[in-house]
């Protein structure tokens, strides 16, 4: 007789040989709408969770380490009516520098400060456009001045800086002084991909650097603050006010809508918009003041879509004056004079500053003379290798760090490793009932063919292929309920446990070959083979799909087999369907009450992006040990190894639960039977 029974699920890998339609994949060009929240309550819980997902998809999450780095360097000043212009250079990491131009009022005292990243115009910073589109712009009154015009980069910032900014202009990596990367180099094989590194990444941990800069100076009032730029410099400008509250004010030009999210890959990284979108991405800023432009680009129809739902979340913050949003589909794709002049007015309005009637004529410098090297200030001599060295080994301290925080602090330990997983995961939503081919009405105790979820649009990618009734009269009332589901064609355990009282639940993944694996795969078949994140960034892959179906499982397991409410649910798994389970029983939480699986495989066992194992960022913050620790205080059952790893051995330790883990190499079913009986 069985002393205590649980519910177990366990996944068998063999297949009905059924093909499963491949998702349809989202790419950067799809639609992006966004729906404002209802409450304030339930955007502050939505707010935390897509901040999560920016952080982990440029490997920030939770922050960015505090380092030891060299000073900044700011020399070579060069004097104009009522500014000056410096040169700066200084560390975002060891070895890589950050550079720009620092535009700064003569006048003493302390002013706002404004961050400006330039965007993807042709050589950055020191972009200068020829004097026939400058004088075609002047036709179109697009500009004022011919000089304005041609440096237009320029001229933002010399404006900002005489009516009294500390402007700091800096460069996109591998743009003008920034050339230790190539602009899209270093990143996008599997290395990378695993441990989280990306340009996106790195170009954010800039920005912040940047920020950090700008706010030590003494000119700079570090509580007013605003970040601005167009195009690609519009993504950085809404990606920092995403993740960071230093900045009062933020002004993307020409970027922000439900359309194309961004072309180049500093734009895009893997998890990064996964069920969310740019316009989500500007509504992290709320309450702050927030000031979009549009043109006749992708940022065409702003008023009309994306607007109206971000002066509905202004509207429920009472800060609706703090939205501007305008629009010139008329002009083409750039940051003009017309937008211009409203950025200089929104920074009179929520900064207090103070502009001239309209932007004056500049006198430009030459873009040599903003160089930030020469022979008493040499470039950096570290290349792509040693920049990715660096970044790899602050990740690996990283988990290093974490592996030590499982022993030592359980709740902050979930709250890192167990936010990053269900950011690389992002379970699907398990409300949609489970669908019957067979058209059976009454799915609990009869044997048949249940999909566990998914529709015509998001095919299931796996299914129960039998129910199961226990032997009738075998089960008290009060005795907990055990489903299992026997692991191989071969398997008797299922048949054991039915035989004492359980029930069982077979599940079945629809895809058993590599080739059909990867059928399964969303793709973004333009843009796949140049960066995986262009796939990944959008879609989920087939192992996130997986682990939701798994919990769609998990949830729906109570009713498919009459399960009285508290009945436990153990999941179970052999070698080759434990990478999906044990993550699944990580994110289960208290759905899910022991677990038993065969261990011994890790991420970076993952041969290629096309594996169907393939998680991005999963070794960033510590593989499988980190993410089966989070099991903890659950009773876990570890076979095919003769010891509890180290970190699972420490958060078990942690919860005071050293005895709800255990491990075996090998663990016959008699054993095993009675782990499951008693746990």
């Amino acid at each position: 007789m069985l002393v205590s029974l649980g519910l177990l699920i366990s996944i068998c890998v063999g297949g009905t040989g059924q093909d499963s339609p491949p998702l349809q994949a989202i790419t950067l060009d799809g639609e992006f709408p966004w729906v404002a929240p209802v409450s304030l309550q339930d955007w502050e819980h939505r707010r935390a969770l897509v901040r999560r997902r920016v952080l982990v998809s440029a490997g920030l999450w939770p922050a960015p380490v505090e380092l030891s780095l060299d000073p900044p360097v700011i020399h070579g000043a060069i004097a104009r009516d009522g500014y000056r212009v410096e040169k700066v250079y200084f560390e975002s990491l060891p070895g890589f520098r950050v550079t720009g131009n620092l535009y700064s009022p003569d006048q003493t005292g302390e002013f706002p400060g404004v961050l400006s990243p330039h965007g993807h115009w042709t050589d950055g910073r020191f972009s200068t456009i020829s004097d026939a589109d400058s004088i075609a712009q002047l036709e179109r009154g697009e500009e004022l001045y011919l000089a304005n015009a041609r440096y237009h980069l320029q001229a933002r910032c010399a404006t900002l800086a005489r009516a009294g900014h500390v402007v700091f202009h800096y460069d996109m990596v591998g743009y003008a002084d920034s050339g230790q990367l190539g602009h899209a180099e270093g990143f996008g094989d599997l290395e990378a991909e695993l441990w989280g590194l990306s340009a996106f990444g790195l170009q954010t941990l800039n920005s912040i650097r940047a920020l950090d800069f700008l706010s030590s100076l003494d000119q700079v009032d570090p509580e007013r603050i605003a970040v601005t730029g167009g195009s690609g410099g519009g993504t950085q400008t809404f990606i920092l006010g995403a993740i960071d509250e230093r900045p009062q004010v933020l002004f993307p030009a020409v970027m922000v809508s439900t359309s194309m999210q961004g072309g180049c890959i500093c734009e895009n990284a893997s998890h990064l918009r996964i069920d969310t979108g740019n316009v989500e991405f500007a509504a992290l800023v709320a309450p702050r003041p927030l000031g979009l432009t549009g043109a006749n680009d992708w940022t065409r129809e702003i008023l009309t879509s994306g607007g109206p739902q971000l002066r509905e979340l202004y509207e429920l913050h009472d800060a609706s004056h703090r939205l501007g949003i305008w629009c010139y589909p008329e002009q083409p794709h750039n940051y003009n004079s017309i937008a211009r002049a409203h950025l200089y007015g929104f920074l009179a309005q929520h900064l207090g500053s103070e502009f001239d009637a309209q932007e004056p004529p500049l006198i430009p410098i030459e873009p040599e003379r903003l160089r930030v090297y020469d022979a008493q200030h040499p470039p950096p001599t570290d290349g792509p290798s040693e920049v990715r060295g660096e970044l790899m080994q602050l990740a690996h301290d990283e988990v290093s760090r974490l592996g030590i925080l499982a022993g030592s602090d359980p709740r902050e330990f979930h709250r890192v490793v167990g936010g990053a997983l269900a950011t690389l995961v992002a379970p699907r939503s398990h409300s949609s009932p489970p669908r019957y081919p067979s058209g059976l009405d009454t799915p609990a105790g009869v044997p048949g063919t249940v999909v566990v979820r998914g529709n015509q649009q998001e095919p299931a990618l796996l299914e129960i292929v039998s129910t199961e009734e226990a032997r009738e009269g075998s089960l008290a009332t009060d005795t907990p309920l055990l489903i299992e589901a026997p692991l191989g064609a071969d398997s008797t355990l299922g048949e054991s446990w039915r035989a004492l009282g359980g029930r069982q639940l077979r599940l079945e993944i629809l895809c058993r070959s590599a080739a059909e694996e990867r059928s399964c795969l969303p793709v973004d078949d333009e843009r796949h083979e140049s960066h995986v994140s262009y796939t990944f960034g959008y879609n989920r892959t087939l192992l996130a799909e997986r682990v939701s179906e798994v919990l769609a499982a998990v949830d729906q397991a109570p009713a498919l087999l009459g399960a009285a409410p508290g009945q436990g649910i153990c999941l179970r798994a052999d070698a080759d369907s434990a990478p999906w389970i044990l993550l699944a029983a990580a994110l289960a939480g208290d759905r899910v009450s022991h677990v038993a699986v065969e261990y011994g495989w890790d991420f970076d066992q993952v041969a290629s992006t096309d594996d169907p194992n393939f998680l991005p960022g999963a070794m960033r913050w510590g593989g499988m040990e980190f993410y089966a620790a989070l099991v903890a205080p659950r009773p876990l059952l570890l076979v095919g190894c003769d010891e509890v790893p180290p970190v699972i051995r420490g958060a078990y330790a942690a919860h005071g639960a050293e005895e709800a883990v255990s491990a075996g190499l090998r663990i016959g079913e008699p054993e095993l039977l009675h782990w499951l009986a008693t746990h």
